[in-house]
Formats: structure tokens, C-alpha cells, sequence
């Protein structure tokens, strides 16, 4: 290969304008001052201080998705098929998967004007823990793109990535602050949007800091002591839907701050029922058990410091306020598609629902992945 990093193609590639992707670069379009986007130069708790002192607990951290979030790429932390051809609904178009050594590669190849062209580009950074799946991204100078093709647990290999047509050869969507601001603890920008870059080497993942402030020890932030709106706002921060305009510079929010300060409001129509991924708290703050509570937070039914898997365990939160003699001498009818033996409260009241938002070209069918609803209630 003439070039490691990439292979040119005589293709100009389009960036499709989504809604889904429009929102995200628009987040990176209010004009800041360079002196406040170098902010997010700003020191952060790293998880190895906290080691000395909370071993356990940040041993138990470590496994969780939040600090998997996002990675540099290698062979242990790319999950998707080393190698590997992809076909598409474009009989003309292909993509490609090839591991190198210990680098490993996305290429697209297509006819076009009668001519084949192919382009290929590393995978530097890997975004997403894999419990879902993952996509890929990479560098070029100072700016990060977004790489075509990703990796879905739920078919166990590659498909388009979440807002690509299937078959489209797009190298050219850059990757704005925002999306990298719930994916990491810290990316140092330079430059004033739009003509922001990355510089340096990021802190990847979620650090301890994140939720519990920066600073000195005397500083720290235990966000269970906050007031119930900031709590919620620290979690809404990521889970609170893909299409909300920064007012601040980006990765400057701090445990405690008001959302509303960091983030425009959501831009969904009133009647419009949030997707069930990414949206986490916009669905719970629409539910009566948050509305009937004074106390009632993401942390009441969540640790953020270990994985919670299983929905046997969630039981135990629901009972913490709704006797389960409630349901006696009653006919529960599970939601169509769930079998009644082994239901738990959380398959009925928060079952699993396929997102409107992300569609997966796979083996000529169009798929649509499923999320469990965090809109408590009665389905029928």
C-alpha cells in the first residue's frame, strides 16, 4: 500500500444530511471563543487516583459500559470480525474488513463509470462498550471521521452504520464534540467551530471524574448528595436524546451544573414519544412512577459502578414501592411477543422496543435493534 494510512479514491464522497447526523453537527456549529473551547483542557479525577484509595470499586467499574465506551483500536478491543467481506443492495458496491499484523482496516470498493475504485482506512478509535455493538472511527490530521460499517451484537458482525443508506461509501462524516463528549472524558479541541480540530491525545472512556468532578480531592463531588434535578441532569447530560444544541463549550459540564445551562432544549415535537435509544430520561421523566415520587432518580433503579444485567435483579427496586400483592386475583396479559413464565415487572412495564432511529442492512433485510423503553407504564 503506497500510503498506511489511507488509499485516495477518485470518488467524492457525499455527507448524507439525516436529521440524526444534521442534529449532531450542529451541536458544533454555535460560534465559541477559542480561549473556551481550551477549556476542555480542564484536569479531570483520573480513575487510577481513585484506585488507591477504592480499588473494589473501580475494579467493579472498569468492566461496565460506561468505562468501555470508547477505546483505541486493537485487536482486543475491536469485537467485530477481523476479516471480512460485506455485501450490500448496491450489486456494484462492497465493503471489505482486513486485519494487518495488529491494525485492522475498512475498505470500500466500487464500479463506477465502468472503473472499480476502492478506498481504505485504518480504524483508530473504537466508540461503544460492544454489549450492543460498536462503531469505528478515524484520524486524519487533526479531525476524526466516522468509518461505514459497524459492528451489531444482535447479528454478530458488520452492517452499515447507524445513519448510513445501505451500500453508501461515506468517509467524509466528521465526527463533532458533542457525540465525542458522551463517548470520553476529555478530547483537547483547537480552533473555533466550525473549524474546531482535535489535538493530543484524549482521556478515553468514562473517567471516575466525570461524575465526580475535577479538581482536588477536597473538591469531589458525591452526586447521590446532589438536589434531584442535578442528579438526573448529570445522567441526561448523555441520555437525553441526539438533537440538543451546545450553548457551552464542549466537555466543560460538571456534576452539579444545571443541563439547561450546558444544552439547548430538545428540538422533538411535544407528541412525538422520544426513541428508545439515547433518550433514556426524556421516557422516564414522561412516567408516573418519577412523577408520583419526590426521590426517585436514574440511581434508584441504577449503579453506574458495576454491570446490572439481569432483570431479576431490577425486581427487587420495583418493590421498593409497589406491593407485588397489587397484581392479585388480576389476569396479567404479558405484551405480545413476551412469553408470561419467568416475566419479571421490568418485561412488562419497560419492555424492549425497536428504535425508530438506527436500521441494519443485513443479508438483504432491514433490521431495526430493540432497546428496553425506560417509559414505565401499562402495555398492552
Amino acid at each position: 500500500m503506497a500510503n498506511d494510512r489511507h488509499v485516495s479514491s477518485t470518488l467524492e464522497t457525499t455527507l448524507v444530511a439525516t436529521a440524526w447526523v444534521v442534529a449532531a453537527v450542529l451541536r458544533g456549529d454555535a460560534p465559541v471563543a477559542v480561549s473556551e473551547v481550551r477549556r476542555a483542557d480542564r484536569p479531570v479525577v483520573a480513575t487510577d487516583n481513585c484506585r488507591s484509595c477504592h480499588r473494589a470499586l473501580v475494579d467493579r467499574y472498569a468492566t461496565t459500559a460506561h468505562f468501555r465506551t470508547s477505546g483505541e483500536a486493537s485487536m482486543s478491543t475491536i469485537l467485530g470480525p477481523s476479516s471480512a467481506t460485506v455485501a450490500t443492495s448496491v450489486p456494484t458496491t462492497r465493503f471489505q474488513v482486513a486485519t494487518r499484523g495488529t491494525t485492522t482496516y475498512q475498505s470500500a470498493v466500487w464500479v463506477e463509470d465502468g472503473k472499480e475504485h476502492s478506498r481504505t482506512e485504518r480504524i483508530d478509535l473504537v466508540i461503544g462498550s460492544g454489549r450492543r455493538g460498536q462503531s469505528y472511527l478515524y484520524r486524519e490530521d487533526d479531525q476524526i471521521y466516522q468509518l461505514p460499517l459497524s459492528y451489531f451484537r444482535a447479528v454478530d458482525g458488520w452492517a452499515n452504520s447507524p445513519g448510513y443508506r445501505d451500500g453508501e461509501v461515506n468517509y467524509a462524516r466528521r465526527i463533532p464534540p458533542r457525540c465525542l463528549e458522551c463517548h470520553a472524558t476529555r478530547f483537547t479541541l483547537v480552533g473555533e467551530p466550525p473549524d474546531f480540530g482535535y489535538a493530543g491525545d484524549p482521556e478515553l472512556g468514562i473517567a471516575c471524574g466525570v461524575c465526580h468532578g475535577d479538581g482536588s480531592h477536597d473538591s469531589l463531588v458525591n452526586p447521590a448528595e446532589l438536589p434531584r434535578a442535578r442528579q438526573i441532569d448529570l445522567c441526561a447530560l448523555c441520555h437525553s436524546g441526539a438533537d440538543r444544541n451546545l450553548k457551552r463549550p464542549p466537555f466543560t459540564f460538571k456534576p452539579g451544573d444545571r443541563l439547561e445551562a450546558h444544552l439547548g432544549p430538545a428540538s422533538i415535537a411535544a407528541d412525538t414519544v422520544p426513541d428508545v435509544h439515547g433518550n433514556q430520561v426524556a421516557l422516564l421523566t414522561a412516567s408516573r412512577c418519577l412523577l408520583a415520587s419526590d426521590d426517585l432518580t436514574c440511581r434508584t433503579c441504577h449503579d453506574v459502578h458495576e454491570p446490572q444485567r439481569d432483570v431479576l435483579e431490577l425486581n427487587d427496586r420495583c418493590a421498593g414501592c409497589h406491593e407485588p400483592s397489587i397484581h392479585a386475583g388480576r389476569t396479567m396479559e404479558p405484551p405480545p411477543g413476551l412469553a408470561a413464565a419467568g416475566a419479571t415487572c421490568v418485561d412488562c412495564h419497560m419492555p424492549s422496543q425497536p428504535s425508530r432511529l438506527i436500521r441494519l442492512a443485513v443479508g438483504g433485510q432491514t433490521l431495526a435493534p430493540s432497546y428496553r423503553t425506560h417509559r414505565i407504564g401499562v402495555y398492552r
